[in-house]
């Protein structure tokens, strides 16, 4: 290919099949630990840590069918608590319950 070296386009095997693998790896690591969770915290408005316990949570106690489930269900949990559970906790905490 005209490409200047001792060895033109051949390099080490290792080179030539650990790179793409290790790109392959960072992306992987980036997309499942940094984008996605970062994309359905802003649409469900929870915050990074807790995107993660949730898949983590959910993969942990009921495999692919939890990890599929996970958001939507700490969505809920953070919607009835915010709408139902804190506004009767301040009322009682301030003793008008």
């Amino acid at each position: 290919l005209g490409l200047q070296g001792h060895e033109g386009f051949r390099g080490e095997w290792w080179w030539i099949l650990g790179a793409p693998a290790a790109i392959d790896f960072l992306g992987q690591a980036l997309d499942d630990y940094v984008w996605t969770p970062l994309i359905q915290g802003k649409s469900t408005g929870m915050d990074t840590p807790t995107i993660l316990f949730a898949s983590l949570a959910g993969g942990a106690l009921f495999g692919v069918f939890g990890l599929l489930i996970a958001i939507p269900i700490a969505a809920c949990v953070k919607i009835l608590i915010q709408e139902i559970f804190w506004p009767r906790f301040k009322e009682w905490a301030e003793g008008r319950a």
